[in-house]
Parts: structure tokens; C-alpha cells; sequence
């Protein structure tokens, strides 16, 4: 039963991603009858192999060709060259309409498809996937955890995503093929310094000396950047968080912020460091860091890889500079 429901919602999302199919196969470019767009390899770019950023001017000159005569109204989001088994290199991009077109290294079209993904239940797994993610992290299924299916240049992925602590990639069979530990964990406790109960003493000074009254909402350990933990507290019908050192010393508030909200001089700094990056409030989460002495920051945590479910964290003052990358 569980595969028949798999099945049928990959069905679904085939039909829909035939929404972004492209030219026939081995069509002429119309120029005098030029060389056939398709590859003959038949090869996958799964959501392990990340990839190196690279200009459109660095593709091969067929890929530039098919791009410019079937894709010349679409703007080109990001291009990846991939280095894969067997010596064999790839390149990928990412259009704004959200198709994924995958070349060889020669440029001729491998494969294509829409950014497309669906959240999957435990009894839509693969048999052989649950087998594994039992196995492999026993109990995983009564902690919070996130299943996905999508689609990478057109072929179906599988991703599971467990207490926000590890993701771990499947084919779209149910077939293992990597994982990786995220940044941070659950809610952001860590250890025994990060038990509620404990926080709540470190932080009750300067709350009686610069709050007055107050009821505490929630309190907890935050992996703010670089590793760094920090107190994370926030009281009843107040819209900024509170953040404090571990011995209790108060840092900064925070409030949620928006792209439009990043000043100049930050969206400077962070494209210097991810030029081929953009960042959307759909996808990236913005705070914006209010210290004591007025000034501000902004903690941005984005993927820099577009198929990695794994989140950076970049802190910038509002000058542009780099108080801290945890990448």
C-alpha cells in the first residue's frame, strides 16, 4: 500500500513537471541543421553533489547557444559546474520561471525539469527507506521530522530531514545515498547548560533591573553562529526576542526583519560573499540584532547550496561588516 501511494504521487508531480519539458528531442538548433541538442549519457546530479558557482560565460558554447534560442526571456537564477564519478563534469541552471536544465560537458541537454517538491508521510516511504532511517536512527519517527520529495534537472529525490539535526538524501526509489549533519538541533538546546529550568535564574536580573513586569513565554538555548549558544528568551506580548551570554549578560533584542529591511551597505557585503545568491523572505530568515548602544545587525541564515536543505548563518553590522559566518 505504502508504495502504491508513492507511486501515485509521483504520477502527480511527473504530470506537473511536464509543465517545464522543453524542445524534442535531438532538435536541430534551425541554423542550416546544427548539432542535436541531447546528450547520449544518461547520468544524475542527486542533492550531495553541490556543486561549484560559475558564470554563464563559463558553459560550453552549446549549452550558451541552446539557452539563448529556447531560454533568452528567462533570467538565469544560478549555474553550478558538478564533478562527478568517472571524471565526468556536469553543469546545471536554475531559471526564474523555476526550470532546472542539466548539460554534459560538451553542453548538450541531459536532462530538465521544474523546481517542484512535495511533503511525503512516513507511509508514503519506500519499505526499503524506512528500513534504513529505522536502522540507522532508531525512534527517529516520534521526534519532529520533515519528509520531501523533489525534483532535481527532472529526476525524483527523496529527503528526510530529522530533528533538524541530520538530513538524509534517498533516490526516488528509497535507495540511501548521503547525509549530512545540520547546523544546530531541535529548538537549539544543547547539552545540559540548555535545560529551561536552569536558564530561567541567569537571566531573572536583568529582567527585575529593565523589564519590570513580565511573564516568560519561552526560554531556551539558541546555536546563534559559529557554535556560539546563546539564552534565547521571549516574554508575553512583546514582539522582541531577548538574547543573553550564558552567565546571563544581555546582548541584543531581535525582530523579525524582510529583505527590503537590509540596509545598503549589508546587501553590499553579502553579495561580495554569495554573488550568485538572492535573497527572498519565502525562502531565507532575516533577524535584525538591536544592541545597547544603538547600534544594529543582521543575522541571515540562507542555503548557499541550492540543493542542500542545510542552513548558513551570516551576522553583518549595519556598516557591512562581518561580525560572523557560520557557513
Amino acid at each position: 500500500m505504502a508504495a502504491i501511494r508513492f507511486m501515485l504521487l509521483l504520477n502527480v508531480v511527473l504530470i506537473i513537471s511536464g509543465c517545464f519539458a522543453g524542445p524534442p528531442g535531438n532538435p536541430t538548433n534551425g541554423n542550416g541543421g546544427g548539432p542535436p541538442w541531447s546528450s547520449s549519457f544518461d547520468f544524475d546530479v542527486s542533492p550531495c553533489e553541490l556543486g561549484e558557482a560559475i558564470e554563464v560565460n563559463d558553459l560550453p558554447e552549446l549549452a550558451q547557444e541552446f539557452l539563448t534560442i529556447y531560454h533568452s526571456d528567462d533570467a538565469i537564477l544560478a549555474v553550478r559546474e558538478y564533478m562527478l564519478s568517472g571524471g565526468m563534469v556536469a553543469y546545471g541552471v536554475w531559471l526564474e520561471s523555476g526550470g532546472q536544465l542539466l548539460f554534459d560537458e560538451e553542453g548538450l541537454l541531459a536532462s530538465q525539469g521544474g523546481e517542484l517538491s512535495a511533503t511525503l508521510t512516513i507511509e508514503s516511504l519506500p519499505p526499503q527507506t524506512i528500513a534504513y532511517l529505522d536502522q540507522q536512527f532508531p525512534g527517529w519517527e516520534d521526534g519532529p521530522f520533515d519528509i520531501e520529495g523533489q525534483f532535481l534537472y527532472g529526476t525524483l529525490f527523496i529527503t528526510v530531514d530529522i530533528d533538524n539535526t541530520v538530513t538524509v538524501n534517498f533516490t526516488g526509489e528509497g535507495v540511501w545515498i548521503c547525509e549530512e549533519e545540520n547546523n544546530g538541533g531541535g529548538n537549539g538546546n544543547n547539552g545540559d547548560d540548555c535545560d529551561d529550568e536552569s536558564l530561567i535564574p541567569m537571566v531573572l536580573p536583568w529582567l527585575d533591573d529593565n523589564v519590570g513586569n513580565y511573564d516568560i513565554d519561552d526560554i531556551q538555548c539558541d546555536d546563534w553562529c559559529e557554535e556560539t549558544l546563546l539564552i534565547q528568551l521571549e516574554l508575553e506580548d512583546v514582539t522582541e526576542a531577548f538574547y543573553f551570554e550564558m552567565d546571563g549578560t544581555f546582548l541584543h533584542t531581535t525582530l523579525d526583519a524582510s529583505v527590503i529591511d537590509l540596509p545598503a551597505a549589508v546587501l553590499i557585503a553579502f553579495a561580495d560573499l554569495h554573488p550568485d545568491y538572492v535573497l527572498t523572505d519565502e525562502e531565507d530568515d532575516i533577524d535584525r540584532m538591536e544592541f545597547p548602544d544603538a547600534s544594529s545587525a543582521f543575522r541571515i541564515k540562507f542555503r548557499p547550496h541550492l540543493f542542500n536543505n542545510g542552513r548558513a548563518k551570516l551576522v553583518i553590522a549595519e556598516d557591512g561588516s562581518i561580525l560572523c559566518e557560520n557557513p
